[in-house]
């Protein structure tokens, strides 16, 4: 009688492992079989108003945060006609999503104009200033050359220089201040005034010494 409850318990015993190896090889076969869409499936994040967005770029494309996507500073939104940086608007080319979204854009879909946008663009959220990628292939291809401040020619000293409109907020002069900071590190020029003036705003205030 012992025998033959241990016997049992033996047959019980294999075949529940059995069964068991059994459904792993079938799990196994079936993650492998949608593997080719599972991948791209988690890098698509549902945005505002049903778009899917899919971005390869986390140093200078859109970033999602809290159920919405940024591109530097600026919301960004894309609709079935049009890009939403912020509040300004612009019109969805396949060539300035392939220079928003991707680490190596494909050169034959963008035009000048998506170009000119896009260094638009840049120059309005200040997303290639939030990284230090600097020798990266969208960088060197088309960031440095499309943010390239050039010279102004003669300048009108009787002209009143603009004044600098400063965050009234300490930690919005630090977090503005290492945005300018690392775009001069970058190779851009222009910033000097406003970081001469938001490092003084910030000695003033005794936040710096």
């Amino acid at each position: 009688m012992t025998e033959d409850i241990i016997q049992a318990t033996a047959a019980v015993k294999a075949k529940y492992k059995q069964l068991k190896e059994e459904r792993a090889a079938r799990q196994e076969e079936a993650t492998s079989a949608l593997q080719p869409l599972i991948e791209p499936l988690k890098k698509m994040v549902p945005a505002e108003l049903g778009e899917e967005i899919f971005t390869d770029d986390a140093n200078f494309g859109p970033r999602f945060v809290n159920g919405k996507y940024y591109m530097g500073n600026k919301r960004y939104v894309v609709t079935d006609q049009a890009i939403k940086i912020g509040r300004l608007e612009f019109p969805r080319t396949e060539g300035l999503l392939e220079l928003i979204h991707r680490r190596v854009p494909n050169k034959d879909l963008i035009t000048p104009a998506d170009e000119t946008t896009y260094g638009d663009i840049l120059k309005e959220t200040q997303a290639h200033a939030q990284t230090t990628s600097f020798k990266s292939h969208k960088y060197t291809k088309y960031i440095k050359r499309l943010t390239k401040i050039t010279g102004r020619g003669l300048v009108d000293c009787n002209r009143r220089r603009k004044k600098i409109n400063l965050p009234s907020d300490p930690n919005d002069q630090c977090e503005r201040l290492r945005l300018l900071v690392a775009s001069s590190s970058a190779g851009h020029t222009g910033h000097e005034r406003e970081i001469s003036a938001i490092i003084s705003k910030l000695r003033a205030t005794g936040y710096i010494l």
